[in-house]
């Protein structure tokens, strides 16, 4: 792939034994990875993809202070720079495509501060996102981000990409969370956007800006996090339902019952039969053809129980089976454990090749929208389509298959028309085309095709003014001629 930088900015440069050495004499020669096997472990993410690329070196800092330098020299010899936390995106956002430099922020993962009095903590970009909470056991509150690769995740890759995951809406995404960030600017000059203030309006907001920029504005180093009360209870039900329409139709009536429930998830049967399998969970189906899960946090027991009946109820007319309602927290991680093995779930359907879309919709919009994807499918022979998502936001994971048969040639034009499709249906009904997993290098050219030109052109100002010799993470949001 071409190494051109942004339009009239001259060829990146490329990483010598002297920039090895200054590296090196920065953080550590231990902490620079320059020799093939080591490199390899930072060549992909976890998204569906047939290539991997790796950087030329893998940088690991181990303060703001090494950041700064190393971000300067880069800049200095205008090396592509593309940030790295735990490598669980699935956008491509950390696949350095030009090669260049990989700065993973794995040695960065030290929880910094809990302030019970103002409810908040302050960490490194490299910890991951479970360990917050693990940390937290022992206080009244907890870090209410919920990612599904929570586990797997760091915080400072969540910020980037602004994170939804399975409570987003109660709690919000990752960026309602985050009161304050630390950054690394292009030129290696380190700032705090932000801080422990609930509000802030003193200037623009450059720490929101930071938000979901995906790694192409600055390097994410430290993060504020706003905690929430624990619940004292929370329960859920697997509801089942006869097509995908009467599903989407549950989750709307659902939204309009009151109080929102912490979590409400969409899987069609492929979905979650695929998820049944992995899990080694054994649930019949029977006549049903798509999967809610709704969930309820609430301050006590019976409450959490009320307002899970009271939705069970609302849609009782619509389910073709006896709702799986846990009783008890084995019973609520039996049922958690089948939906957060989608990804993993996701290579056992047989298919050849698969691609992942992160479409968000508005929710009141999925029941049609998810009906027209069946059509789509029908339509294209070798192609399977499956869906899941964040059914309460709108955010519908779906996944396009290839199936067994179908040549490279088939499968190139098939996958351009099916997506040409969905996206047509997307835009009908003001989609976007992504929720939560980012635009990455994946989605480069779509993007570049469906965004408005003068949302392109703004963003593309912001980019230059910030990054003008283009080296933070280039090939991800914008193509690369831009």
């Amino acid at each position: 792939m071409d190494r051109e930088g942004l339009a009239g900015v001259p060829r990146f440069g490329h990483i010598t034994e002297e920039i090895i050495g200054e590296l090196k004499r920065v953080v550590g020669d231990r902490y620079v990875l320059s020799n093939d096997d080591s490199r390899r472990a930072y060549a992909r993410d976890k998204a569906p993809r047939i290539w991997d690329r790796a950087a030329d070196a893998v940088v690991l800092p181990g303060s703001v202070d090494e950041v700064c330098a190393v971000i300067a020299v880069a800049n200095r010899e205008r090396i592509p720079v593309v940030p790295r936390g735990a490598g669980s995106g699935l956008s491509g956002g950390c696949v350095p495509i030009l090669g260049g430099m990989t700065l993973s922020l794995e040695r960065m993962n030290a929880i910094l501060e809990y302030d019970g009095e103002n409810r908040t903590i302050t960490v490194e970009a490299g910890v991951l996102t479970n360990d917050i909470n693990v940390y937290l056991e022992e206080t009244p509150f907890y870090y209410a981000g919920f990612p599904m690769s929570i586990q797997d995740c760091m915080i400072g890759g969540n910020i980037a990409t602004n994170a939804g995951g399975g409570k987003a809406v109660k709690y919000g995404v990752t960026g309602n969370h985050v009161l304050g960030v630390e950054i690394v600017t292009p030129e290696g000059e380190a700032v705090t956007l932000g801080g422990k203030n609930r509000k802030d309006v003193t200037g623009y907001d450059l720490k929101s800006l930071i938000i979901g920029s995906e790694g192409t504005l600055a390097v994410i180093t430290k993060a504020t996090l706003s905690l929430e009360r624990k619940p004292a209870a929370t329960r859920s039900a697997l509801l089942f339902f006869g097509n995908n329409g009467l599903a989407a139709e549950a989750v709307v009536r659902i939204m309009s019952l009151g109080p929102h429930p912490a979590s409400l998830e969409l899987m069609d049967r492929r979905a979650f039969s695929a998820c049944c399998l992995y899990t080694g969970k054994n649930l019949d189906l029977n006549d049903a053809e798509c999967v809610v899960l709704v969930s309820y946090e609430e301050d006590s027991l019976e409450a959490a129980f009320g307002r899970l009946s009271g939705a069970v109820s609302a849609v009782a007319d619509l389910t073709v089976a006896t709702p799986v309602i846990a009783r008890d927290s084995q019973q609520e991680e039996y049922i958690w454990t089948i939906r957060k093995a989608l990804a993993e779930a996701n290579h056992l359907y047989g298919s050849v090749e698969v691609t992942g879309e992160d479409i968000v919709v508005p929710f009141a919009y999925m029941p049609p929208f998810i009906e027209r994807l069946g059509e789509i499918e029908s339509r294209h022979e070798g192609i399977m389509i499956t869906n899941c998502g964040h059914a309460a936001d709108g955010n519908l994971h779906t996944t396009i298959h290839r199936m067994p048969g179908l040549r490279d040639d088939e499968w190139t034009r098939s996958i351009r028309l099916v997506k040409d499709e969905i996206y047509g249906e997307m835009r009908k009904i003001g989609g976007k085309l992504s929720g939560e997993h980012g635009i990455g290098s994946n989605r480069v050219d779509d993007f570049s095709r469906l965004a408005d030109p003068v949302e392109m052109k703004l963003l593309m100002a912001i980019k230059k003014s910030i990054d003008p010799n283009g080296i933070m993470n280039p090939g991800t949001i914008f193509p690369l001629e831009q």
